[in-house]
């Protein structure tokens, strides 16, 4: 726990952080502006993705399937007070 600690304060005071030109071809400000530039999705998006798109999917499904059952519910109903 001691090593973890003592490694964010360093990367804390890295030179990096003062000298712009230590920082990469994107940092900051500049990614965003390079993101917004080629505004294309991920090739290969993360767990988290999936399980976000999965849970939509499921949803969009189980509300179908709630509408589809009320429909039948109704439509059952209907002829059965049809019939008396």
């Amino acid at each position: 726990m001691l090593r973890a600690w003592i490694n964010l304060l360093a990367r804390r005071n890295s030179p990096r952080m003062f000298r712009p030109e230590l920082q990469g071809r994107l940092h900051g400000p500049q990614l965003a502006s390079f993101l917004a530039e080629i505004d294309r999705r991920p090739l290969r998006p993360g767990l988290r993705e999936l399980a976000l798109r999965g849970r939509k999917i499921g949803k969009v499904l189980g509300y179908g399937a709630l509408l589809a059952g009320t429909i039948w519910v109704v439509s059952e109903s209907v002829e059965a007070l049809a019939i008396f």
